[in-house]
This record gives C-alpha cells, structure tokens and sequence, in this order.
C-alpha cells in the first residue's frame, strides 16, 4: 500500500506498519477519552440529599413549623421549616465536612444531629448520596433540664466504608438512656 501525504511525497506502508499505526491511533483514541472523562469528573459534586420530616413523638404525626439549623465550621449553611405534614423541603449539601444539624420548634426540647460526611476512609462513593430522618421531638417538660441536648447530639450518622450513610446506634442509646433518665427524675 502507498501513502500519498503531497504530491511528490510518498510512503509505502505494509501490513506491519499498517497494525502498529491502528494500535497506536487506538491507544490514543482511548487515553484521549480517559483525560476527558476525568476533566469532567473532577469537577463534579459529591453531595449528601438530606430528606428530613420532622415528627411530634406524643402523637406520631408530623410535626408543622420546626426548623432545621444546619452548620458546618460554625457557619449556618442551610434553614428551613417543616410544611404542615413535618416535610422539611429536601435539600442538598456538599460532602467532605462535619455538619450539624439543629432541629428546633418553640415550646419542644431541641435536638441535634450530627452528620459526618467525610469520606477519607470509604471505598466507593456516590456522586449522589441522600440521608433520610424521621426525628421526633418531644415538649419541654417543666422542672426537666435536658440543656445537654444544645450541645450533645442525640444522633450520629457517618458513611460506613461502603459509602453507605448510618448511624451510630449504640452511641444514640447512650444518648437517650442518659435523656430517660433526667426525665423520670422529675
């Protein structure tokens, strides 16, 4: 076979020569490709899809006008209150910090939650990670100091090493054991 590139030049190419400039044209077509799709990635989001409906714990229903507080590094970073059936509009927050989330209605004990989403030590990942809670809130009781509760959370999730969103039980018995019995002290 001969290659004409101009008039005037020209190539003879064989069949080996002929393989090796298909191999290469493919090694280049699949690392070009490869750059692509990593420019892309890395640029993209990792995030955690909060879904949160906040219930009343004597009643079991959902609990109208609460709000959620959500921190991270001490800065407030999202607010919302909950509709008239609990349902706090779902909303998303990027992964890789600690944050705390403040669940909050008057005339109702305050609870915090803390969700960890770094991920330094899973192995898989999802671009799109999403955490659902259903917490219950219960009134200020009087003669009843559960203040601890402002500081202390009462929940830990955190992502177990294959990227799925827990929380951390034995921690949140201690919790409410701890709350139980500074109830029924009263």
């Amino acid at each position: 076979m001969i290659l004409v590139l101009n008039p005037g030049i020209k190539f003879e190419i064989n069949d080996l020569t002929l393989f090796f400039m298909k191999r290469i044209s493919t090694i280049l077509f699949f690392a070009i490709s490869s750059m692509v799709l990593l420019s892309l990635t890395s640029d993209a989001k990792y995030i955690l899809r909060i879904d949160i409906k906040v219930m009343d714990e004597e009643t079991e229903k959902g609990l109208s006008g609460a709000k959620i507080e959500v921190y991270a590094d001490e800065k407030l970073v999202h607010e919302a209150t909950s509709d008239l059936s609990g349902v706090i509009p779902k909303f998303e927050i990027p992964l890789h910090k600690i944050y705390k989330v403040y669940i909050k209605k008057e005339a109702y004990v305050t609870k915090l939650v803390q969700i960890d989403a770094t991920t330094d030590h899973v192995k898989n990942i999802l671009m799109l990670n999403v955490l659902r809670m259903e917490p219950t809130l219960f009134k200020v009781e009087p003669g009843v100091d559960l203040s601890f509760l402002d500081t202390m959370a009462l929940v830990k999730y955190k992502f177990d090493r294959n990227g799925i969103m827990e929380f951390d039980q034995k921690y949140t018995a201690t919790v409410l054991d701890k709350v139980n019995a500074v109830r029924e002290k009263r």
